[in-house]
């Protein structure tokens, strides 16, 4: 059975092991193309990161195997990757933010979901406002960064010829007062039948006769929904990718809201 754990600090020396197993497997394909001398270099650095301020790891384990991880630490505010050519903006500069140094699958478990699982508990209710990570921009990976919200901010040449990419995108923290805007491309799901039926005879006006067209307004504009404490966030959208029920938004939450009756959610770079 799959699951997820987290680990912060030094109680994650019992996955080194792991780690550098899966690290090997994972760059020894192409552009990488790492071998023994690159992987040793990666388990001698893991000690000192696991000591870093915030250090958080997320494990995905599937019968005693590790077949995922993501984690990273604080980039303090005002510092950035020393070899990128361009600086971030301001509002990202200025803020303390969550360096993502692996985010990597088991390549016979991609396309399973579970790198974005990984990515998305690793930054839920982080205290920064802001995540970061470097990446080659040969890899496949690009196309899941855009997918998950990350924004090209930088680029760089390393001094053996390789190209590299920075990245940032908004973390999913709780006190976050960022608004929730929907993902370019994105659909708004159709009610289920019981609840356009609970729908129908309470609402009133143009509600009455396009119920749906509160579903689209409450999608396009920036607004954040109820769901306890939780404040929803810009480059997340509460419809994409895994339903109404699952994330950030429960059908309930969503129709109450619509009838008032509710009172108001790489490693590889350098520092």
């Amino acid at each position: 059975m799959l699951s997820y754990t987290a680990q912060t600090g030094p109680a994650v020396s019992h996955l080194f092991g792991p780690l550098e197993s899966l690290y090997a497997l994972v760059y020894a394909e192409p552009p990488y193309n790492e071998g023994p001398e690159q992987v040793a270099r990666f388990r001698e650095g893991l000690p000192g990161e696991a000591t870093r301020p915030g250090f958080t790891l997320i494990a995905a384990d599937e019968g005693g195997h590790v077949i995922g991880a993501a984690y990273g630490w604080t980039m303090p505010a005002g510092t950035w990757w020393s070899r990128a050519e361009q600086e971030p903006s301001r509002e990202v500069l200025d803020a303390d933010k969550f360096a993502v140094m692996e985010w990597i699958v088991h390549p016979e478990r991609r396309g399973e979901g579970v790198g974005s699982e990984l990515m998305r508990r690793l930054l839920a209710d982080r205290l920064e406002h802001w995540a970061t990570l470097a990446s080659d921009p040969r890899t496949p990976a690009r196309a899941m960064y855009e997918r998950a919200g990350w924004r090209q901010v930088a680029t760089s040449v390393l001094p053996w010829g390789r190209p590299w990419t920075f990245w940032s995108c908004p973390c999913l923290s709780s006190t976050s007062d960022a608004p929730l805007r929907p993902r370019r491309g994105c659909e708004v799901p159709r009610l289920p039948t019981f609840l356009k039926e609970q729908l129908q005879p309470q609402a009133k006006g143009r509600a009455r006769r396009r119920p749906f067209s509160y579903l689209r307004r409450l999608h396009s504009r920036p607004v954040v929904a109820q769901l306890g404490d939780r404040r929803h966030h810009r480059h997340r959208c509460c419809y994409c990718s895994s339903g109404l029920g699952r994330r950030l938004l429960s059908m309930r939450t969503v129709v109450l809201s619509l009838i008032g009756a509710s009172s108001g959610p790489l490693r590889k770079g350098w520092m």
